[in-house]
């Protein structure tokens, strides 16, 4: 019976709450969203984060898939390079003599 006694004080807490930051956001909109977006947002992400490490939301500590991502952004960064110097005007060899004439090396 306790912990509906404590649901019904958090509704009412919650309700309470939710009034107030309505009054306050008609009479000082602009301060009030600054302050909400300053500071509220970042203790909200801050405290939620806790929540979903309380509660077991993260994955493993298991890196092999780490290197399965990391590897399919590299290959797909290569082939886009590779399908945009192939539609350049020219084509994909006078990109790469463009690069051999400006290249220091």
């Amino acid at each position: 019976m306790s912990s509906l006694a404590d649901t019904k004080k958090i509704d009412l807490l919650n309700v309470f709450l939710v009034i107030t930051s309505f009054l306050l956001a008609v009479s000082l909109p602009f301060k009030l969203f600054l302050f909400s977006y300053a500071i509220l947002g970042p203790l909200h992400y801050l405290t939620e984060i806790q929540w979903l490490e309380g509660r077991s939301f993260f994955l493993k500590e298991n890196k092999s898939w780490h290197w399965v991502l990391t590897s399919i952004a590299i290959l797909g960064a290569v082939i886009s390079g590779f399908l945009y110097l192939s539609t350049q005007e020219g084509g994909f060899r006078s990109s790469l003599e463009f690069m051999d004439k400006t290249s220091k090396f």
